[in-house]
């Protein structure tokens, strides 16, 4: 009898037999015992512990001897685990199922599509998650019911889920069978989590995995028994529900059938590209080595044929499967380039559109990567990560001169190579923007283009415009005394981040009109848009020399002298004479400044920034206050000086400084009868006119 046991369990390791009672009985029947001396033979063999009953399966194993007693520690595993228990969740922890694929959608457009399968019962129904885990396309449900009841209260809430389209239920029959498997499996995970004594003893631990495999392919065995997953014939055990309606009878062609049709109206805009390198969700090392080396060969040599491909790398077999196949790189008799894709087989048109209705949105304004991504993996597309950048770079090429690419929200005014590396590894740090330049917008940018002498594209004009304001001195960007259209503009410089969303969004709401659209021309709107433009730069380029005007004749007059050139002329040689005599350490620098400098402009800035111990072009509208009162301050020393020396002379009619002129001459002439000292003379001057005109002022 041992023999017999022997020998069917080394042939249950080749083929179906199994040492079950019947079959052992059967084998021994031509011998001398009685059946029933036969049982007792078991019996006594298993008391003696030389034989294993496994009562999972009914069969009987040689026991090859080990200090584990699998038996008694499974009939402790049941006392301690209780008898209340999720059959789904047993499965689904312990015995995962395996992804379904829908095989005929997957081969027709040459992206792997599969779905996830999930178990559910009556304790978990309402936990389960009817969503599908990315990059799966959908979920089958696979419903244990142990009751009749069970079975009709499934059917009706199968019935109910009608929004769930990728959403495929399976009720299979009553899974009382599977429920005494699941407690099995579920008994012997707990032998092996909780018997320490499994560590050295290498034959418990080959029976505890030898029970584990057969309790496995039994529950296979049975679920796919229960359920059908692999028949192709009558599916009467089990009932199929989706999107609220019985398919049963459209899987009868099989499952994998069912959810090829499923996919096809998930996916009805997916590209079809058979390139097993490229149309993948991750690629290989050498898939993404030759993707880098394609997307490279898009941007810098879309005019060589093949884009200067030699030989059969991998990269050309994408070039082929992609761009040649769709009809993107094309030759007009001229010059190779890269094109939007017709519509062909290839299925790109719906993508392409897609990728044009996001980057060119009615506002312009950086749009993240990854929601583009999001949008074509997901249904109707379904593209793969592999596939999408190269995609996109093309996009990128057809249309360099209204796209723009930002990087964590700075714009790349000219993406190279290595930025694109980085996006295929990162593309959440990346931005994308369009405009489309037609009607009112190709118009203004046309004339802003021509009056800045820049090319006619949307970066161009933007950073002349940008720059010239940028150049300005920093009084214009600090002062708040100007026009409430300059100071819009000078926001929308100050606080922009897209090149399109600033011109024809940004710098018309500034001016107070609406945004510019790709509309028809609007005459009135154009004319309207440049007036205010050019009054608003006007102002910003004519901040400084304002403020220097004002605090010229702010200055002059605390001086006591006319406002305007003249008078600030006349203070220039005032100060020249003045210069050699001054008492005032304070005015010694005031007329240094105002008479070594190289013309009177110069002057005029140098004897500011002094007054204001600021340059004028650095100043605040604070710092523009105090320099009135900092002026009056300065001028009256100023006056002090002069009056005392009584050398400075007045601003006077011509007629009137040729009648002083007369009479300078004719005193000097007396003077030089006197052989004195020129300080005594200076002095006695200064007393005689003194006494003259006393009272009156210089």
């Amino acid at each position: 009898m041992l023999k017999t046991i022997g020998l069917l369990n080394w042939l249950s390791e080749i083929s179906p037999l199994q040492a079950t009672e019947e079959r052992i009985l059967s084998a021994l029947r031509d011998g001398p015992q009685t059946e029933a001396e036969l049982r007792a033979g078991l019996k006594a063999l298993q008391k003696r512990s030389l034989i294993v009953y496994r009562r999972f399966n009914e069969t009987y194993v040689i026991w090859q001897g080990s200090d584990v007693d699998i038996e008694e520690r499974l009939q402790m595993a049941y006392a301690a685990q209780g008898g209340t228990f999720s059959l789904a969740e047993i499965l689904q922890a312990y015995l995962p199922p395996r992804p379904l694929i829908a095989r005929r959608h997957s081969y027709q457009t040459g992206t792997l599509r599969y779905f996830d399968v999930r178990y559910a019962d009556a304790y978990n129904r309402d936990k389960v998650s009817l969503a599908p885990q990315e990059p799966a396309s959908g979920v089958v449900l696979l419903c244990l019911p142990t009751t009749l009841a069970e079975i009709e209260q499934f059917a009706q809430w199968a019935y109910t889920l009608s929004e769930h389209e990728n959403l495929v239920i399976g009720i299979a029959g009553r899974a009382i069978r599977l429920r005494e498997l699941a407690q099995e499996l579920r008994g012997l995970h707990w032998v092996r989590e909780n018997t320490p004594e499994l560590r050295d003893d290498p034959v418990a631990r080959r029976e505890l995995r030898s029970r584990l495999a057969a309790i496995e392919s039994l529950i296979r065995s049975e679920l796919d028994e229960a359920l059908s997953l692999h028949q192709l014939t009558a599916l009467a055990s089990c009932q199929w529900v989706q999107e609220g309606q019985d398919v049963s009878s459209r899987a009868r062609r099989g499952l994998s059938s069912l959810l090829s049709e499923i996919c096809d109206s998930l996916y009805p805009a997916s590209p079809r590209i058979w390139n097993e390198l490229l149309n993948r969700r991750e690629l290989t090392s050498q898939g993404a080595a030759a993707r880098r080396t394609l997307i490279e060969d898009i941007l810098t040599r879309a005019e060589q044929p093949w884009l200067g491909i030699q030989g059969f790398p991998p990269e050309r077999s994408m070039y082929e499967s992609l761009l040649r196949r769709g009809d993107m790189h094309r030759f007009d008799g001229e010059r190779w380039y890269i094109a939007a894709p017709p519509a062909n087989e290839l299925n790109l048109q719906p993508a392409w559109q897609a990728i044009y209705d996001f980057v060119f949105a009615p506002v312009p304004e950086p749009r993240p990567l990854p929601l583009l991504y999001n949008l074509l993996t997901a249904p109707p597309f379904g593209m793969t990560q592999g596939v999408i950048p190269v995609l996109l770079a093309a996009f990128y090429k057809v249309y360099e001169n209204e796209v723009t690419l930002y990087k964590e929200g700075t714009l790349l005014t000219a993406p190279g190579v290595a930025d694109w590396e980085v996006l295929l590894r990162r593309p959440e740090l990346f931005s994308m923007a369009g405009c489309r330049v037609a009607g009112l917008r190709a118009a203004v940018l046309e004339r802003m283009a021509r009056s800045l002498h820049v090319p006619p594209y949307v970066i161009a004009v933007t950073r002349a415009v940008i720059g010239r304001l940028k150049a300005l001195p920093e009084y214009a960007w600090r002062t708040r005394r100007l026009p409430e259209v300059a100071l819009n503009l000078r926001r929308a410089v100050e606080t922009t981040r897209s090149p399109e969303h600033f011109l024809f969004v940004e710098v018309p709401e500034a001016l107070d009109l609406p945004a510019f659209t790709e509309g028809e021309f609007d005459q009135a709107r154009f004319d309207a848009f440049f007036e205010r433009l050019n009054a608003a730069l006007d102002a910003l380029n004519n901040a400084l020399p304002q403020l220097l005007s004002w605090a010229r004749d702010v200055w002059l007059t605390a001086c006591g002298l006319p406002a305007g050139e003249e008078g600030w002329e006349n203070f220039r040689r005032q100060a020249e004479q003045l210069a050699p005599r001054v008492t005032q350490p304070a005015l010694l620098p005031l007329l240094k400044r105002a008479t070594d400098a190289a013309d009177s402009h110069a002057a005029l800035e140098s004897v500011l920034a002094l007054i204001a111990n600021r340059p004028a072009r650095m100043w605040a509208d604070a710092d523009a206050d105090r320099f009135a009162a900092q002026a009056q301050h300065m001028g009256r020393l100023w006056q002090e000086q002069a009056n005392d020396d009584q050398l400075v002379t007045p601003a006077v009619p011509h007629e009137t400084r040729q009648r002083a002129e007369v009479i300078s001459s004719e005193v000097e002439a007396f003077l030089s009868r006197f052989n004195e000292e020129p300080e005594i003379v200076a002095l006695a001057l200064r007393l005689a006119l003194k006494r003259r005109t006393r009272g009156a002022k210089l």
